[in-house]
């Protein structure tokens, strides 16, 4: 009985070091508030060394294969700071950014929000992921950027930016598809616009805009309403409440006031048109 019961602890002690192969190789300093990810690796920049992902309240880091900070996206005053997610396109093993604007390189879609009492506010960035320059910074959009990623959705070769947002009640949410629309000799010039079937012109404006859209058949028995928001989600002008249109294309005009007929100053505003539970929105630039 004592040998069985000697073999069993001398077994026991033998496969021991089997179960413990791993050890603690580094840790990082301390991360502060929100900090989480890192549960997956690539290599973002086509260097050689794959790269991890941490997000903290305000910064998203990306740490290299030898533990040191590759590159810091600050996005202070922001939760949640997220990116889009780079992927195998041409099979070849490694994982690289999607090409939004096909200059060649690939792009990183950086989203944060943050809460004022009630309402949440978020906006998007986007970065060239060889040089880490900001190409694009949007306007603040009203909601809360539950996910974002990059699909050529229409087939045309490339790819377009899909949003998802909760708005800032419990009942709202929408998704927005932005696309790639031109640029500059300045990087940050250039151009994203969101898809929509609402149509404003001129865009930009000095003074008063046409807002051209469609109501379908099983629209024309539901409530429309139009309304123009200021980038921080403040209603500017109440254009349309309750309407109820027959089938057909429609022209509003906004002449670019708010609810007290006063002229708005310059910068960005959305036109919300909600059509029973639908909603779409497009941007209008006011410049004075």
């Amino acid at each position: 009985m004592k040998k069985i019961f000697w073999s069993v602890v001398f077994l026991g002690f033998l496969s021991y070091p089997l179960l413990a192969q791993y050890a603690s190789e580094w840790t990082s300093g301390n991360l502060g508030q929100y900090g989480w990810g890192g549960s997956f690796g690539y290599d973002i920049d086509s260097d050689g060394l794959v790269e991890f992902e941490v997000r903290t309240a305000g910064e998203f880091r990306f740490y290299n294969g030898d533990y040191t900070i590759e590159w810091a996206i600050p996005f202070p005053g922001y939760d949640y700071v997220n990116i889009t997610h780079p992927r195998d396109i041409d099979g070849n093993g490694i994982l690289v950014p999607l090409n939004t604007d096909a200059d060649g390189s690939g792009e990183l879609i950086v989203t944060g929000f943050y809460i004022s009492g009630s309402t949440y506010y978020g906006r998007f960035r986007i970065y060239d992921a060889s040089s880490h320059s900001l190409e694009y910074e949007s306007p603040l959009i009203t909601g809360f950027y539950g996910s974002a990623t990059q699909e050529d959705i229409d087939g045309d070769g490339q790819d377009e930016i899909i949003i998802v947002r909760f708005g800032s009640t419990t009942s709202t949410s929408y998704v927005d598809v932005y696309t790639y629309s031109g640029g500059g000799v300045n990087e940050q010039n250039k151009n994203y616009e969101v898809l929509s079937s609402i149509i404003t012109s001129p865009n930009p404006t000095n003074h008063e805009a046409t807002i051209s859209f469609s109501v379908s058949k099983q629209e024309s028995e539901q409530p429309i309403d139009i309304t123009v928001y200021d980038e921080i989600g403040r209603q500017v002008k109440s254009l349309w409440q309750n309407e109820k249109c027959v089938q057909g294309d429609y022209r509003l005009v906004w002449d670019g006031t708010d609810n007290n007929d006063v002229s708005v100053p310059s910068g960005a505003y959305f036109v919300h048109i909600k059509k029973g539970k639908e909603s779409e929105n497009n941007q209008i630039q006011i410049i004075r």
